[in-house]
C-alpha cells in the first residue's frame, strides 16, 4: 500500500508544483482547476493520498474518493484521478473554513444529508472561481423495487443517499411506493435550500439551515418505526397482504 504525504500551503509555490506533478497535471485541462482548488485554501493542512497503484480501491460512482481525519484534521484521499484531487481540495477548504460535517453523529443518514448539502456548494464554488474538471457524467441510479415498494427506514436511507448526489437521475421502477417518490423529491429541496447562495466564507449560515434542516426532517420525514400497517395503501391501492377481512379470522 502506498502511502504518501504532502505538505499543503497556498503560500509555497514548490509545494504546489510538487501536488501538480504527483497527479500528471502539468499542462493539463485539470492544472488550472487544481491551482485554483488550492487558492481559496486558508491556512495549511496535510494531505494524504492513499493509493495502491497495484490494487487501486475501487470507488463506487456515487461516492467521494476523499474523506476528513477529524482528529488529525488531515484530507485523506483514495484516487490519483486530479479531478477527485480538486473536488477534495475545495472540500478541504470549506472544512477548514468551519462548514459542519456532522462525521460521528450516530443517524448515518444526517450525515449522508451533510454530503448533498456540501456537494451543492462545492458546485457553487467551482462556478464562483471559475474551477472546471473533466471526469464526470451524468450520474443515474435504478433501485430496486424491493427497495421502494414500500416507505420506510430502508426506502428512506436510500433516497437519502440518492438524493445526496448531484444531478443523478433516478429512475424509479413500477411499483415505487408513492411516499418513496415524494420523499425524494422533498429531500433534494431540502438539500438545494440549505446550500442555496452559499460561498465558501458562509459556513454559520450553512449551520444554521443545516441544523434546521435535519431537525425538520426528522420530526416530519423520518418514518416512525415500521408496521405492516403502513404499507396497507401502495402504489396500487389497498392491499390486504396480511388482514382477513372474510370473517374467518380467529
Amino acid at each position: 500500500m502506498a502511502v504518501t504525504t504532502y505538505y499543503i500551503d497556498k503560500a509555497d509555490v514548490l509545494s504546489a508544483e510538487a501536488l501538480i506533478d504527483a497527479f500528471a497535471a502539468h499542462d493539463s485541462e485539470n492544472e488550472n482547476a487544481i491551482r485554483a482548488a488550492l487558492s481559496i485554501q486558508q491556512r495549511p493542512f496535510m494531505l494524504r493520498v492513499d493509493v495502491d497503484p497495484e490494487n487501486p480501491a475501487e470507488i463506487p460512482p456515487m461516492h467521494d474518493a476523499f474523506t476528513f481525519d477529524i482528529d488529525t484534521d488531515e484530507l485523506i484521499l483514495f484516487s490519483d484521478d486530479p479531478s477527485q484531487l480538486v473536488d477534495a481540495l475545495i472540500e478541504m477548504a470549506m472544512y477548514m473554513r468551519g462548514f459542519n460535517t456532522t462525521l460521528g453523529v450516530d443517524d448515518d443518514w444526517k450525515t449522508q444529508v451533510t454530503i448533498g448539502a456540501w456537494r451543492r456548494v462545492r458546485q457553487r464554488i467551482k462556478k464562483d472561481h471559475n474551477i472546471e474538471t473533466f471526469h464526470l457524467e451524468r450520474l443515474s441510479a435504478n433501485p430496486f423495487l424491493e427497495t421502494v415498494r414500500h416507505y420506510n427506514h430502508i426506502s428512506f436511507h436510500a433516497m437519502v443517499f440518492m438524493a445526496a448526489c448531484v444531478d443523478m437521475e433516478v429512475i424509479f421502477p413500477n411499483g415505487t411506493h408513492k411516499k418513496v417518490k415524494e420523499t425524494y423529491q422533498r429531500l433534494v429541496r431540502i438539500m438545494d435550500t440549505v446550500a442555496y447562495n452559499i460561498e465558501i466564507d458562509d459556513y454559520r449560515s450553512f449551520n444554521r439551515r443545516l441544523a434546521r434542516a435535519l431537525q425538520w426532517i426528522e420530526d416530519n420525514v423520518v418514518p416512525t418505526e415500521d408496521t405492516l400497517f403502513d404499507d396497507l395503501f401502495g402504489p396500487d391501492g389497498f392491499n390486504d397482504m396480511f388482514l382477513d377481512d372474510s370473517g374467518n379470522a380467529p
